[in-house]
């Protein structure tokens, strides 16, 4: 037995408004996995000890640019009066004695904290997306730490950080 005609045109445009709606929601998934770190992120002030992070890395001191692991998913870092805490890989948390410099490195689309450790080396670098947070970030270390010429820059550029 065959379908009336008006049943094969309603499926049909069934099908069709499917096929529209699937594709429009392709394509606004791909708008919102193409956007750059620095879109997606962390406008406003740090909440708290934690600082918002986009990406976080390991790397050697003596090669400063070069990643050893890297954690999009779940970056943390976190200032306290005494201490900080750090996700690349694992949790860690080291006592703010523990810091040798901090020093903030620029590129396009990337601002980044490194903190360098007196007794390792090992570096824990914190991709934060923006001047503002990197300022406000190293705002909230204590004085006892060191900052280097550049992450001195970055602070005094943004001003006072309240």
């Amino acid at each position: 037995m065959q379908t009336p005609l008006w049943l094969d045109i309603v499926l049909f445009l069934i099908g069709m408004a499917m096929m529209v709606l699937i594709f429009y929601g392709f394509i606004r998934l791909g708008r919102r996995v193409m956007r750059k770190p620095t879109e997606l992120a962390f406008v406003g002030r740090m909440k708290g000890p934690s600082v918002p992070v986009a990406a976080s890395f390991t790397g050697l001191t003596f090669l400063p640019w070069v990643a050893i692991t890297s954690n999009n998913l779940n970056p943390l870092l976190a200032i306290h009066p005494d201490r900080i805490e750090y996700r690349a890989l694992r949790l860690r948390t080291r006592p703010i004695s523990d810091i040798a410099d901090v020093d903030v490195q620029l590129a396009r689309g990337t601002v980044n904290l490194v903190f360098r450790f007196r007794d390792s080396s090992m570096t824990f670098i914190a991709n934060v997306g923006q001047q503002a947070l990197a300022a406000q970030a190293l705002a909230a270390l204590p004085e006892t730490v060191s900052l280097t010429p550049a992450a001195r820059k970055v602070l005094d550029k943004a001003g006072p950080v309240t």
